[in-house]
């Protein structure tokens, strides 16, 4: 799936602005750097293999990075037509609990309450008007599923964060 970038979500943006920087650097070492004029400490065979785990790297990371992409692109998708994700409970467990109190934090205090937590989902958040304003991260306690807490942190557009309670 193939969008324009001003008809993509904020996370389909900076996946897809981190996939074409991984791809700029991946054609820079497909046609190598000329070292000639500069002065090594490392050997002629230790540089090149280097450069190749390097390369290997580059190209691990931007598959990851264009699956990701994909993921938020399909799952945005799914949300923006209304369909239900019936394998996703994290979505049904804020509709559940809408009463769940959400309150303004700053970075810092978020790291600290979400650290011992797992990121369990991710989607769009959207206000009432239907217009995405920003991603909502759903985390879950490191337990069994069956037995976990979850938090949402929504993350706006201008970089506001608020945290709900734990439900």
């Amino acid at each position: 799936m193939s969008k324009l970038y001003f008809e993509m979500s904020e996370a389909e943006q900076i996946f897809s602005r981190i996939e074409h920087d991984l791809e700029w650097a991946t054609c820079m070492m497909a046609e190598g750097v000329n070292t000639a004029s500069s002065p090594m400490r490392m050997r002629h065979a230790q540089y090149r293999e280097l450069y190749g785990e390097a390369c290997d790297l580059l190209n691990a990371s931007l598959d990851h990075i264009s699956r990701l992409r994909t993921a938020v692109e399909e799952r945005y998708d799914e949300h923006a037509q209304g369909m239900d994700d019936e394998d996703s409970e994290s979505e049904d467990c804020v509709e559940e609990n809408a009463g769940v109190s959400i309150y303004e934090i700053d970075r810092l205090d978020a790291a600290s309450v979400l650290r011992n937590m797992v990121l369990y989902d991710l989607h769009g958040a959207f206000d009432e008007s239907g217009e995405e304003v920003g991603m909502a991260y759903i985390f879950r306690t490191n337990e069994q599923e069956e037995f976990s807490k979850y938090r949402t942190l929504i993350v706006y557009g201008d970089g506001t964060l608020k945290l709900s309670e734990a439900y």
